[in-house]
């Protein structure tokens, strides 16, 4: 069982830290074999990428790869919403994305 403070570490350090730090594996071991990431942005058409992808499927590395290739990532002002007797966390946070040449 996950305490308060490993939620805060998972979130803040494993996975969003990773993501600055641009080291995709570690990402991908925040995830479960089920994972989905399903990305809804304005009129664009909607895209699913899963950690185990069909044939012709996107893979949850690529939402990492996109990111990482044209952004540098930072991630602060985290709020987090921790229930450790059902095991769930959420978080809210403001992050800041500064464009790569």
């Amino acid at each position: 069982m996950k305490t308060r403070a490993e939620f805060v570490d998972l979130v803040e350090n494993r996975y969003f830290g990773n993501v600055s730090r641009e080291r995709l594996a570690d990402v991908l071991d925040c995830f479960t074999p089920g994972a989905e990431i399903i990305i809804r942005h304005g009129d664009a058409p909607t895209r699913v990428m899963k950690a185990n992808p069909a044939a012709g499927e996107l893979h949850i590395s690529e939402f990492w790869r996109h990111l990482n290739a044209n952004y540098a990532s930072k991630f602060e002002a985290f709020e987090h919403f921790i229930d450790v007797d059902a095991q769930r966390c959420a978080a809210t946070f403001r992050v800041t994305l500064a464009p790569k040449a």
